[in-house]
């Protein structure tokens, strides 16, 4: 990099700032901490219905194929 692009940069990045106030570590590490939990939360309600769903469709075909054999007989 030359001298000028250095400097563009430079001036590019003074201008940024965080989005939020600064906060104390250990409270960025709890706000993280209760975004991990929601976060697992709902991938675990996620999974949970999706195993429900798939035993409904499953009971569904079970009942047919129950009927027909009652049938058969």
């Amino acid at each position: 990099m030359d001298a000028g692009s250095v400097r563009t940069l430079r001036g590019c990045l003074e201008g940024i700032r965080p989005v939020r106030g600064l906060k104390d570590d250990f409270q960025e590490i709890g706000g993280l901490r209760y975004t991990l939990i929601f976060k697992t939360l709902r991938t675990t309600l996620l999974i949970l219905l999706v195993i429900v769903r798939v035993g409904a469709v499953r009971a569904g075909y079970i009942e047919k194929w129950l009927d027909d054999e009652a049938i058969g007989e």
